[in-house]
């Protein structure tokens, strides 16, 4: 009983120093339990606890209304825009330029004063990006990889 207790303190204690950068507002326990006070936040911290593989599941699912990192958000902006234009980017990487490409590189925080150099470094390596998977995570991934070996794109590229 004593144990009890002292853990149900410490959560009590402890609750207000997590809630205070307000990330108690995502997890099976926020859907639960939604008022913001310092009860409800223990509760759900309890509740995200007992539910643990299930809260990580969510998280990684992204259906747990947990806040995704900025640099999740990036690589995803630029999955979705080669899905939606994979033919025209695929385009405009073979030929250099283009405002689908113009627009590719921006998903990843590329400035155009460093754009003529990556977009030929890009067109260099096209066989490498359209090697056969032309899978918008594949090009991505690639052109990742590709943005990385080249110095004023790691310097100017902001993603």
């Amino acid at each position: 009983m004593k144990l009890a207790f002292v853990a149900m303190a410490l959560a009590l204690l402890t609750s207000p120093v997590q809630g205070a950068d307000s990330s108690s507002g995502c997890g099976p326990g926020w859907y639960i339990l939604k008022k913001n006070s310092l009860l409800s936040s223990a509760a759900r911290w309890v509740t995200n606890g007992v539910l643990l593989p299930i809260s990580t599941l969510g998280m990684t699912l992204g259906t747990s209304n947990c806040a995704k990192h900025s640099i999740v958000k990036a690589e995803k902006e630029s999955i979705m825009y080669a899905e939606h234009n994979l033919y025209q980017l695929k385009q405009d990487i073979a030929r250099g330029q283009g405002e689908y490409l113009n627009s590719y590189l921006g998903t990843f925080g590329c400035n155009f004063l460093s754009s003529p150099r990556i977009k030929a470094h890009l067109r260099a390596h096209f066989t490498t990006l359209f090697n056969g998977q032309d899978t918008p995570m594949a090009v991505v991934g690639s052109t990742e990889r590709l943005l990385n070996q080249l110095p004023i794109a790691v310097e100017t590229c902001q993603a």
